[in-house]
C-alpha cells in the first residue's frame, strides 16, 4: 500500500537493480542556525554539524567530514559482522 503522508508522497518504490543504476549524490541536511549544509560530524557530540557550527559551538571538539565518519562506521560494522560469516 502507498503511504498517505506528505513525506510518503515524495517517495516511490524502486527495485535494488534500479537503485544501483541511479547516481548516488549525497543530500545534506541544513543547519537550523546557519542554513548551511551539515557536512561534518562532531565525534564528541555524535551529531552532524555545519562548518560554522564547527568554528563556533564545536570549536574544540573532534570533528571529521561526513564521508570519513561514514567510512569509519562502515569499517567498524563490517568488522563486527565478520564473525557471523555468510549466514
Amino acid at each position: 500500500s502507498e503511504h498517505s503522508t506528505r513525506a510518503g508522497q515524495l517517495h516511490c518504490r524502486i527495485t535494488l537493480e534500479e537503485k544501483a543504476k541511479r547516481p548516488c549524490t549525497p543530500s545534506y541536511a541544513k543547519c537550523n542556525t546557519h542554513q548551511a549544509k551539515k557536512k561534518l560530524f562532531c565525534n564528541d557530540c555524535a551529531c552532524l554539524i555545519c562548518l560554522f557550527c564547527a568554528m563556533d559551538e564545536h570549536k574544540y571538539h573532534s570533528v571529521a567530514s561526513v564521508h570519513k565518519h561514514a567510512a569509519e562506521v562502515k569499517a567498524e560494522l563490517k568488522s563486527c559482522l565478520r564473525p557471523l560469516g555468510d549466514t
